[in-house]
């Protein structure tokens, strides 16, 4: 039993460390470049998208905001705080391909299923680390692509890739989104079918998106030397950055004046990110831009840094319980 709780909990974990292994398998064995085509692979973006949308409700949106300190403590933490955080200790200090991989990670979205469920384990307050994901996740959702635009630019056909860009967003992002939203509205039934398997659905879809990006790069040739001290920087780096914002986080949330329940809901949604949103929200902004060479290793850092807040959170939240 023990056994199939802890399957349960790092499963998805588990089948990140195998499709990279299956990846640097496939890459070896077969000359064939792509696993997805253009097209599927938006598909399973929008579903991903679609399963977001089902997940969020109108109580979530529209109550348990108070005090407006806590949302927009992670807020900042989210989209400002942690930005600057990775420009000012690891930006300057890695290759070209990382510093995007950290770019993207530094302003997707806080996780909404683990900081939560993070949040209850810890005894911290579950409505407010909720309602705090949710509006994070919106207002990600949109960022993340025009961020990428404001401090990267776009190359002299920058109408044509604007405008494709915005295309991906409205039929890839937000009408999915919306699109999942009523369902869960307007069709409560089905939408309780769904919710069911809404979990493990993501995750498989996310795994296959890994995957296919993994085998691209290393059958691009990508798995050298270079690549390989860049994985093993990423993971190091990675790993650091998690303990300092983490640290960071906790201790600025003292000044917050919030009760200690909501310091652990700021805690756990202001230092997570999330795989969910931010694999499909980076792969539809690099694949907008024309930019998928080496999808995987801008996938890198937040896999990476995903690994440590799951494995290293479920630790955290028995020191909070112990000390409550």
């Amino acid at each position: 039993m023990r056994m199939l709780g802890l399957m349960r909990q790092y499963g998805f974990i588990l089948g990140l460390i195998a499709v990279i292994a299956l990846a640097v398998w496939h890459a070896q064995s077969s000359a064939n470049l792509s696993i997805l085509s253009e097209s599927a692979k938006w598909s399973l973006i929008a579903v991903i998208f679609a399963f977001q949308g089902l997940g969020l409700t109108k109580e979530a949106l529209s109550k348990s905001y108070k005090p407006i300190r806590l949302p927009l403590f992670v807020l900042f933490w989210n989209f400002l705080g942690f930005p600057l955080v990775v420009m000012v200790t690891i930006f300057w200090w890695v290759s070209p391909i990382l510093q995007t991989g950290f770019f993207f990670l530094s302003i997707v979205p806080t996780t909404i299923a683990l900081s939560v469920a993070y949040t209850d384990l810890s005894g911290g307050r579950v409505e407010g680390a909720l309602f705090s994901t949710c509006v994070s996740n919106l207002i990600g959702a949109l960022l993340v692509p025009l961020a990428f635009v404001a401090l990267f630019g776009i190359e002299a056909t920058w109408q044509g890739q604007l405008m494709q860009m915005v295309e991906k967003i409205i039929f890839m992002l937000i009408l999915p989104i919306l699109i999942g939203y009523a369902l869960r509205r307007y069709l409560p039934m089905i939408a309780s079918c769904l919710l069911l398997i809404k979990k493990q659905s993501v995750e498989i879809l996310l795994l296959i998106l890994i995957y296919s990006a993994f085998v691209d790069c290393f059958c691009q040739g990508l798995a050298s030397e270079l690549f390989l001290n860049d994985f093993i920087t990423c993971l190091g780096l990675s790993l650091l950055l998690f303990l300092g914002i983490s640290a960071l986080v906790w201790k600025s949330s003292h000044f917050t004046g919030l009760s200690r329940e909501s310091q652990i809901a700021a805690f756990f949604t202001a230092s997570h990110k999330s795989i969910c949103s931010g694999v499909p929200l980076i792969l539809l902004t690099i694949g907008s831009l024309g930019d998928a060479s080496m999808q995987a290793m801008v996938l890198l850092p937040l896999i990476a840094y995903y690994f440590f807040q799951a494995s290293l959170g479920a630790y955290i939240t028995h020191r909070f319980k112990q000390t409550s």
